[in-house]
């Protein structure tokens, strides 16, 4: 992940979202080691690269994760209608109006 668009998301999970510090990790750092988490699906090996114990890395994860699901309508976007395909039903069988391709 580029380093602007992940600064641009710790202040974005901080502002809207209410993820914050702790008294020992920061809130980029819960971010990256979420990020990191979803990458690898491991979070073994995050235990050792963040010197954290399994049990804060799993907290640092679930906090990062509510927050997320709590951004979810402002970061997912739901596709225009230019971009559905309509389909029509000819005597030759369903067609696709934009490619004109024909399925049977």
């Amino acid at each position: 992940m580029d380093r602007n668009s992940f600064h641009t998301l710790v202040l974005l999970t901080k502002e809207v979202g209410g993820l914050t510090d702790s008294k020992y990790m920061s809130s980029s750092e819960k971010l990256a080691m979420f990020s990191n988490i979803l990458a690898h699906h491991e979070n073994r090996s995050i235990k050792v690269d963040y010197f954290r114990s399994g049990w804060s890395v799993s907290q640092a994860f679930n906090e990062c994760l509510k927050v997320i699901l709590k951004l979810a309508p402002l970061l997912l976007l739901t596709p225009n209608r230019c971009l559905k395909m309509s389909l029509t039903i000819d005597g030759d069988g369903l067609r696709y109006m934009h490619f004109q391709l024909g399925i049977y």
